[in-house]
């Protein structure tokens, strides 16, 4: 069994108190009540699924699909928070820790998806991140979050875990891969279609074209998103931690985009953006 003996690293996380909140909240749709119920929830499913993985007693006699399941529900846990604490009004400088703890998550997932995989046969594969379903939008935050919170540094390991068995690559992905990392796939299309198939024109486009074209982007974002599981997440009680193209703010960095025509549009993560700048990452 993959070794996953760690408690874990989130039990000390401080939310936004409710001054912070008032002041700094950056998803209008999210109220106080709402994000701490949320970001307790999320942290007490982390912690929870931490400590079991880590006794050898309740592990004992477990199957490689269980742990499978505890390791891939808490990584994308820990993403979620990650969101919901930007979403509520954490400070920048903050954040990269939290993402890089939830990396971590990812790559014992990771470990333990191949070790499922090898226990199946040599017939059966199955990629880390399945590119085609719901799964994509944690390749794209695990993607986009590194290029915004000055983690570049950790893409590589980043696709590994994408590249997994995967048997499409995903052309918006590989497009902001191949700044930073050789070899990326560069004639493809998007495994996810709508809204992400629309940013291959704006990396095809020349330099004067893309601030429009982004801000068309956004305008038409969150009703090209009605097949993703974020979208009306703020209306089924829980599970929702804003709504962010997190896409459109590591394009405008990447290709170093002026932003001044769409710095206060909707779904617009601008201060990640002038994070990763400051970061050096464009």
């Amino acid at each position: 069994m993959v070794n996953i003996a760690r408690k874990s690293k989130f039990k000390k996380m401080k939310k936004v108190d409710d001054a912070a909140f008032a002041n700094g909240r950056r998803e209008k749709l999210l109220d106080y009540k709402t994000y701490a119920a949320e970001a307790d929830d999320l942290l007490a499913r982390i912690v929870k699924t931490s400590d079991r993985l880590a006794d050898p007693i309740w592990c004992q006699g477990k199957d490689t699909a269980t742990i499978l399941r505890m390791t891939g529900a808490r990584a994308e846990y820990a993403l979620n928070l990650l969101a919901l604490q930007y979403s509520a009004g954490m400070p920048v400088e903050s954040l990269p820790d939290a993402y890089v703890k939830a990396l971590n998550y990812f790559e014992v997932y990771a470990k333990v998806s191949s070790q499922y995989n090898q226990e199946q046969g040599a017939s059966y594969r199955s990629p880390h991140i399945t590119l085609g379903n719901a799964e994509f939008v944690n390749a794209n935050r695990l993607v986009c979050f590194a290029i915004l919170l000055g983690c570049i540094n950790k893409l590589g390991r980043v696709a590994s875990i994408i590249d997994y068995d995967c048997p499409a690559r995903d052309g918006m992905l590989e497009r902001l891969l191949g700044q930073y990392l050789q070899g990326r796939q560069n004639s493809l299309e998007c495994t996810r279609r709508l809204p992400y198939s629309k940013t291959l024109k704006i990396f095809d486009a020349q330099d004067r074209h893309r601030p429009e074209m982004l801000s068309a982007y956004l305008a038409e974002w969150y009703a090209d998103s009605r097949l993703e599981p974020y979208y009306e997440s703020c209306k089924r009680g829980n599970g929702f931690t804003g709504y962010w193209s997190w896409e459109a703010a590591a394009i405008t960095v990447v290709l170093d985009i002026d932003d001044t025509d769409y710095r206060t549009a909707p779904f617009y993560p601008r201060d990640l953006v002038d994070f990763a700048r400051q970061a050096g990452n464009s």
